[in-house]
Protein backbone atom coordinates (compact mmCIF):
# COMPACT_ATOMS: atom_id res chain seq x y z
CA UNK A 1 0.00 0.00 0.00
CA UNK A 2 1.40 3.58 -0.83
CA UNK A 3 2.12 6.52 1.57
CA UNK A 4 -0.58 8.21 0.15
CA UNK A 5 -3.40 5.68 0.80
CA UNK A 6 -1.84 5.13 4.11
CA UNK A 7 -2.47 8.37 5.47
CA UNK A 8 -6.20 9.09 3.39
CA UNK A 9 -7.07 5.93 5.59
CA UNK A 10 -5.82 7.33 8.52
CA UNK A 11 -7.03 10.79 7.76
CA UNK A 12 -10.90 9.04 7.53
CA UNK A 13 -10.38 6.67 10.58
CA UNK A 14 -9.69 10.51 12.40
CA UNK A 15 -12.49 11.91 11.19
CA UNK A 16 -14.62 8.81 11.79
CA UNK A 17 -13.74 8.96 15.27
CA UNK A 18 -14.11 12.88 15.83
CA UNK A 19 -17.47 12.40 13.90
CA UNK A 20 -18.78 9.89 16.87
CA UNK A 21 -17.38 12.19 19.57
CA UNK A 22 -18.32 15.21 18.52
CA UNK A 23 -21.17 15.82 15.79
CA UNK A 24 -22.60 12.81 14.60
CA UNK A 25 -22.28 11.77 10.99
CA UNK A 26 -24.83 12.22 8.74
CA UNK A 27 -27.03 9.07 6.73
CA UNK A 28 -28.94 9.29 4.16
CA UNK A 29 -32.96 8.56 5.25
CA UNK A 30 -34.87 5.83 3.82
CA UNK A 31 -37.47 5.73 0.98
CA UNK A 32 -40.44 7.91 2.22
CA UNK A 33 -38.36 9.10 5.37
CA UNK A 34 -38.71 12.68 5.02
CA UNK A 35 -42.66 12.62 4.56
CA UNK A 36 -42.86 10.35 7.67
CA UNK A 37 -40.65 12.82 9.20
CA UNK A 38 -42.70 15.61 8.32
CA UNK A 39 -45.76 14.03 9.05
CA UNK A 40 -44.38 13.11 12.68
CA UNK A 41 -43.24 16.57 13.71
CA UNK A 42 -46.77 17.95 12.37
CA UNK A 43 -48.68 15.57 14.54
CA UNK A 44 -46.50 16.63 17.22
CA UNK A 45 -47.04 20.40 16.59
CA UNK A 46 -50.95 19.39 16.14
CA UNK A 47 -50.67 17.62 19.89
CA UNK A 48 -48.89 20.51 21.65
CA UNK A 49 -51.49 23.06 20.29
CA UNK A 50 -54.22 20.86 21.62
CA UNK A 51 -53.01 20.99 24.93
CA UNK A 52 -52.25 24.57 24.86
CA UNK A 53 -55.43 25.17 24.06
CA UNK A 54 -57.04 22.65 26.73
CA UNK A 55 -55.08 24.32 29.41
CA UNK A 56 -55.91 27.54 28.51
CA UNK A 57 -59.95 26.82 27.76
CA UNK A 58 -59.30 25.34 31.43
CA UNK A 59 -57.69 28.35 33.38
CA UNK A 60 -60.84 30.62 31.46
CA UNK A 61 -63.49 27.76 32.54
CA UNK A 62 -61.92 28.76 37.00
CA UNK A 63 -61.91 32.42 35.68
CA UNK A 64 -65.36 32.26 35.25
CA UNK A 65 -66.49 30.01 38.12
CA UNK A 66 -64.51 32.68 40.36
CA UNK A 67 -66.22 35.54 39.32
CA UNK A 68 -70.02 33.09 39.43
CA UNK A 69 -68.67 32.58 42.88
CA UNK A 70 -67.57 36.33 43.97
CA UNK A 71 -71.51 37.33 42.53
CA UNK A 72 -72.91 34.81 44.91
CA UNK A 73 -71.38 36.17 47.68
CA UNK A 74 -72.04 39.72 46.78
CA UNK A 75 -75.96 38.82 46.59
CA UNK A 76 -75.47 36.76 49.89
CA UNK A 77 -74.21 39.98 51.44
CA UNK A 78 -76.60 42.05 49.92
CA UNK A 79 -79.54 39.87 51.65
CA UNK A 80 -78.61 41.20 54.88
CA UNK A 81 -79.28 44.97 54.03
CA UNK A 82 -82.74 44.82 52.67
CA UNK A 83 -81.51 46.40 48.85
CA UNK A 84 -84.38 47.87 46.83
CA UNK A 85 -85.54 45.33 44.39
CA UNK A 86 -86.10 48.01 41.95
CA UNK A 87 -81.91 48.91 41.61
CA UNK A 88 -80.67 47.56 37.72
CA UNK A 89 -77.73 46.34 40.16
CA UNK A 90 -79.67 44.04 42.20
CA UNK A 91 -82.10 42.64 39.18
CA UNK A 92 -78.52 41.96 37.12
CA UNK A 93 -77.73 40.05 40.61
CA UNK A 94 -80.97 38.45 40.91
CA UNK A 95 -81.21 37.12 36.97
CA UNK A 96 -77.49 35.45 37.42
CA UNK A 97 -78.52 33.97 40.47
CA UNK A 98 -81.45 32.48 39.99
CA UNK A 99 -81.42 30.10 38.05
CA UNK A 100 -78.49 28.49 40.42
CA UNK A 101 -80.30 29.28 43.33
CA UNK A 102 -83.92 28.45 43.22
CA UNK A 103 -83.32 24.28 42.69
CA UNK A 104 -81.65 24.28 45.82
CA UNK A 105 -83.62 26.30 47.72
CA UNK A 106 -86.23 23.42 46.80
CA UNK A 107 -84.17 20.85 48.34
CA UNK A 108 -83.36 23.01 51.65
CA UNK A 109 -86.09 25.20 51.69
CA UNK A 110 -85.79 28.67 54.36
CA UNK A 111 -88.59 27.96 56.20
CA UNK A 112 -87.88 25.16 57.42
CA UNK A 113 -84.49 26.12 58.66
CA UNK A 114 -85.86 29.15 60.41
CA UNK A 115 -85.48 31.65 57.24
CA UNK A 116 -82.07 30.69 56.48
CA UNK A 117 -81.04 30.49 52.91
CA UNK A 118 -78.54 27.98 52.48
CA UNK A 119 -78.51 27.94 48.82
CA UNK A 120 -75.30 30.50 48.28
CA UNK A 121 -73.40 28.05 50.39
CA UNK A 122 -75.02 24.80 48.75
CA UNK A 123 -74.19 26.70 45.18
CA UNK A 124 -70.35 27.97 46.36
CA UNK A 125 -69.68 24.10 47.59
CA UNK A 126 -71.11 22.61 44.53
CA UNK A 127 -69.88 24.63 41.65
CA UNK A 128 -65.73 23.72 42.47
CA UNK A 129 -66.85 20.15 43.45
CA UNK A 130 -67.66 19.76 39.90
CA UNK A 131 -64.07 20.66 39.14
CA UNK A 132 -63.35 16.49 39.97
CA UNK A 133 -65.24 15.79 37.19
CA UNK A 134 -63.77 18.46 34.97
CA UNK A 135 -60.07 16.80 36.68
CA UNK A 136 -61.23 13.36 35.88
CA UNK A 137 -62.57 14.23 32.17
CA UNK A 138 -58.82 16.12 31.50
CA UNK A 139 -56.27 13.61 32.59
CA UNK A 140 -59.05 10.41 31.00
CA UNK A 141 -59.69 8.83 33.87
CA UNK A 142 -63.04 9.68 35.70
CA UNK A 143 -62.11 7.33 38.20
CA UNK A 144 -59.18 9.95 39.42
CA UNK A 145 -61.62 12.50 39.58
CA UNK A 146 -64.26 10.66 41.99
CA UNK A 147 -61.79 9.76 43.97
CA UNK A 148 -60.48 13.49 45.29
CA UNK A 149 -64.06 14.23 44.86
CA UNK A 150 -64.66 10.81 47.52
CA UNK A 151 -61.83 11.94 49.63
CA UNK A 152 -63.14 15.62 49.91
CA UNK A 153 -66.88 14.15 50.62
CA UNK A 154 -65.40 12.22 53.35
CA UNK A 155 -63.32 14.55 55.10
CA UNK A 156 -66.34 17.24 55.13
CA UNK A 157 -68.64 14.71 56.59
CA UNK A 158 -66.19 13.21 59.35
CA UNK A 159 -65.40 16.87 60.49
CA UNK A 160 -69.29 18.30 60.78
CA UNK A 161 -69.84 15.19 62.77
CA UNK A 162 -67.18 16.04 65.01
CA UNK A 163 -67.70 19.85 65.13
CA UNK A 164 -71.52 19.03 65.62
CA UNK A 165 -70.90 16.41 68.15
CA UNK A 166 -68.70 18.85 70.27
CA UNK A 167 -70.80 21.87 70.25
CA UNK A 168 -74.05 19.75 71.34
CA UNK A 169 -72.42 18.57 74.48
CA UNK A 170 -71.44 21.74 75.50
CA UNK A 171 -68.94 22.93 77.80
CA UNK A 172 -69.05 20.33 81.38
CA UNK A 173 -67.74 23.04 83.41
CA UNK A 174 -70.98 24.67 82.88
CA UNK A 175 -73.05 21.67 84.08
CA UNK A 176 -71.21 22.76 87.45
CA UNK A 177 -72.88 26.21 87.51
CA UNK A 178 -76.15 24.91 87.01
CA UNK A 179 -76.48 25.17 83.33
CA UNK A 180 -78.99 22.71 81.83
CA UNK A 181 -77.12 21.57 78.17
CA UNK A 182 -79.61 19.27 77.19
CA UNK A 183 -81.68 20.36 74.04
CA UNK A 184 -84.98 20.50 74.84
CA UNK A 185 -88.79 22.37 73.40
CA UNK A 186 -87.30 25.59 75.02
CA UNK A 187 -83.92 25.79 74.34
CA UNK A 188 -81.29 24.01 71.91
CA UNK A 189 -78.95 22.65 74.47
CA UNK A 190 -75.30 22.76 73.53
CA UNK A 191 -73.15 25.24 73.89
CA UNK A 192 -74.58 28.33 72.19
CA UNK A 193 -72.25 31.15 73.35
CA UNK A 194 -71.47 32.98 69.92
CA UNK A 195 -74.34 31.61 68.21
CA UNK A 196 -77.45 33.13 67.18
CA UNK A 197 -80.91 31.58 68.85
CA UNK A 198 -82.38 31.58 65.61
CA UNK A 199 -79.60 29.35 64.04
CA UNK A 200 -78.89 26.82 66.77
CA UNK A 201 -76.34 24.44 66.80
CA UNK A 202 -76.76 22.35 63.75
CA UNK A 203 -77.00 25.24 61.70
CA UNK A 204 -74.00 27.25 63.20
CA UNK A 205 -72.02 23.78 62.95
CA UNK A 206 -72.49 23.48 59.66
CA UNK A 207 -71.95 26.68 58.25
CA UNK A 208 -68.47 26.97 60.53
CA UNK A 209 -67.36 23.69 58.65
CA UNK A 210 -68.51 24.66 54.82
CA UNK A 211 -67.07 28.05 55.43
CA UNK A 212 -63.23 27.26 56.40
CA UNK A 213 -63.73 23.80 54.23
CA UNK A 214 -64.40 25.87 50.83
CA UNK A 215 -62.85 29.54 52.01
CA UNK A 216 -66.64 31.59 51.18
CA UNK A 217 -65.98 33.56 53.38
CA UNK A 218 -68.87 34.17 55.59
CA UNK A 219 -69.74 32.93 59.65
CA UNK A 220 -73.05 33.01 61.36
CA UNK A 221 -71.45 32.34 64.83
CA UNK A 222 -67.90 33.16 66.23
CA UNK A 223 -65.33 30.20 65.99
CA UNK A 224 -63.43 31.21 68.96
CA UNK A 225 -66.71 30.60 71.01
CA UNK A 226 -66.64 26.79 70.52
CA UNK A 227 -65.53 24.71 72.57
CA UNK A 228 -61.86 22.92 72.22
CA UNK A 229 -62.90 20.22 69.82
CA UNK A 230 -65.43 21.86 67.53
CA UNK A 231 -63.33 24.83 67.53
CA UNK A 232 -60.73 22.66 66.43
CA UNK A 233 -62.12 21.79 62.84
CA UNK A 234 -62.65 24.91 61.66
CA UNK A 235 -58.85 25.70 62.35
CA UNK A 236 -57.59 22.81 61.15
CA UNK A 237 -59.96 23.23 57.98
CA UNK A 238 -58.22 26.23 57.47
CA UNK A 239 -54.17 25.01 57.99
CA UNK A 240 -55.44 22.30 55.29
CA UNK A 241 -55.22 25.51 53.08
CA UNK A 242 -58.71 25.17 52.53
CA UNK A 243 -59.00 22.28 50.09
CA UNK A 244 -62.15 20.94 50.74
CA UNK A 245 -64.38 21.75 47.42
CA UNK A 246 -62.97 24.91 47.14
CA UNK A 247 -63.71 28.75 47.20
CA UNK A 248 -61.58 31.70 45.49
CA UNK A 249 -58.11 30.79 44.99
CA UNK A 250 -58.42 27.39 46.47
CA UNK A 251 -59.60 23.57 46.08
CA UNK A 252 -58.81 21.18 43.35
CA UNK A 253 -54.83 22.33 43.29
CA UNK A 254 -54.89 22.22 46.99
CA UNK A 255 -55.88 19.07 46.99
CA UNK A 256 -53.98 17.68 44.49
CA UNK A 257 -50.65 18.51 46.36
CA UNK A 258 -51.65 16.10 48.87
CA UNK A 259 -52.34 13.50 46.64
CA UNK A 260 -48.90 13.52 45.48
CA UNK A 261 -47.34 13.70 48.77
CA UNK A 262 -49.40 10.68 49.53
CA UNK A 263 -48.52 8.47 46.80
CA UNK A 264 -44.58 9.52 46.93
CA UNK A 265 -45.01 8.00 50.49
CA UNK A 266 -47.04 4.98 49.48
CA UNK A 267 -44.72 4.58 47.08
CA UNK A 268 -41.58 4.31 49.54
CA UNK A 269 -43.66 2.28 52.01
CA UNK A 270 -44.01 -0.26 49.35
CA UNK A 271 -40.78 -0.08 47.08
CA UNK A 272 -41.47 0.89 44.16
CA UNK A 273 -41.04 3.95 41.95
CA UNK A 274 -43.77 6.29 43.01
CA UNK A 275 -46.30 6.71 39.98
CA UNK A 276 -48.99 9.31 39.53
CA UNK A 277 -51.43 9.50 36.51
CA UNK A 278 -48.60 7.35 34.33
CA UNK A 279 -45.86 9.66 35.37
CA UNK A 280 -42.86 9.39 37.95
CA UNK A 281 -42.87 11.56 40.75
CA UNK A 282 -39.14 12.80 41.17
CA UNK A 283 -37.57 15.20 43.40
CA UNK A 284 -38.86 18.18 41.64
CA UNK A 285 -42.40 17.52 42.18
CA UNK A 286 -41.80 16.19 45.41
CA UNK A 287 -40.11 19.97 46.40
CA UNK A 288 -42.43 21.83 44.57
CA UNK A 289 -45.70 19.83 46.81
CA UNK A 290 -44.23 20.57 49.89
CA UNK A 291 -43.71 24.21 49.10
CA UNK A 292 -47.04 24.38 48.38
CA UNK A 293 -48.13 22.46 51.22
CA UNK A 294 -45.57 24.42 53.84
Amino acid sequence: MSASAVRSSASARASGRAGGRGQPSCYPLPSGGESRLASANGDLETMNFAQGFGFSLLQLLFGVMDLYTWILIIRALLSWVSPDPRNPLVQILVRLTEPVQRPLRKLVPPHKLGGLDLSPMLAILLIPAGLCWTFGEMVGDRRQGWAVLGAMVAIFVVLLGVCYVSEQSGNPRTRALGVDPVASAMQPGGNMEGKEARFGIANSALWATATTAASNGSVNSMHDSYTPLGGMVPMWLMQLGEVIFGGVGCGLYGMLMFVIVAVFVAGLMVGRTPEYLGKKIEPFEMKMAMVCVL
